[in-house]
Parts: structure tokens; sequence; C-alpha cells
């Protein structure tokens, strides 16, 4: 976590940080195909990851390098929804642009894919007293929709499972 509060320092501070949740997968037999199991909210700027993470230098990942046509557009690497939340965590995240933002290269290879639970987290905590505020962008929802993942009710349904337990926590 204390790493992560320093790669959020590093960031200019004229530009909003944007947090872009994708689905990742949990590895729960439902008895469903696997791109239909039980997703997760991981947060990445796309769910091609070959860009944000370590992952092209993974060999134990290369067989799972592909293309996809997503929003009429096609792309060729690694996907989010092709993973469980499991392999997703052992990727390690860097910066995608480094001619923007060289101090961020610094931390390459240090933090792992945090899932949208994981930023609320530290986002209500990172404050002190007043929560940080967090702004959440979904990409890419019809492409999801066309896999059966609802990306907007994913997002509702983590945002009221909080609110639900914050109201918990107050009551106490």
């Amino acid at each position: 976590m204390e790493v992560l509060a320093d790669a959020l320092a590093l960031i200019d501070d004229r530009e909003p940080v944007d947090l872009i949740v994708q689905p990742g997968v949990l590895d729960r037999d439902r008895g469903m195909p696997r791109e239909r199991l039980d997703e997760i909210l991981v947060v990445r700027h796309e769910n091609e990851i070959s860009g944000t993470t370590d992952i092209a230098e993974r060999p134990e990942f290369a067989a799972r390098r592909t293309t996809k046509v997503i929003d009429g557009v096609t792309h060729t690497g690694w996907f989010t929804e092709d993973f469980t939340l499991a392999e997703l965590k052992t990727l390690r995240c860097k910066e995608r642009i480094p001619d923007l933002r060289p101090a961020n290269v610094a931390l390459n290879g240090i933090e792992q894919i945090l899932t949208l639970d994981e930023v609320l987290d530290i986002a209500e905590t990172a404050g002190g007293e007043a929560p940080a505020g967090v702004y959440i962008e979904t990409k890419h929802p019809t492409y999801f929709e066309g896999l059966g993942i609802s990306l907007n009710d994913l997002l509702i349904e983590t945002l009221e499972r909080r609110t639900h337990q914050l109201k918990q926590v107050e009551r106490q």
C-alpha cells in the first residue's frame, strides 16, 4: 500500500488520476464456460495489458497472447478477461507512457494489479479524516456485454456492497 501511495504522489497534480476498471475472472467452478465465471473489477487503463504490465516478459503466459476486435478495433496482446485474479496478481505494473511520466518508471515492476476494492480501501484511508476521491471509468462496456459481462452491474454491485458495509461499520 505504501508503494501505491508513493506512485500516486509522483503523478502530476495537474492531471486527474483515472482508475479504469476491467473484469478479471475469479477461478470458481459454477459449471459455466471460463469467460462466464464470477468477475471482479481490476484497475487497468485498458483490458489489453501488455502496455501496463510485465506480461510480455512472462513465458508462462506466452500462449495466451491473442488477437481480439474490441469496439471495432483489432488488438493483439493479453487481456484481463482471459486470466484469473490469482494470475493477474502475479503480474507487476509498469508505466505505459514513460515519456510523459518519467518519475513513475522507477516504480516499474514493484506494484501488482489492484482490484477496485483495494483502490477504494486505499482511498478511504489515504485522505486522513476525509477519504480521498476516486474517479472511476469503465472501458469497452459493449465489448464486455458481448461476453456476458456487465461492467455497469459489476461497478454498481461493488459500490452498493461497500456502501452497505460502511453503514454497518458506522452503526457499531
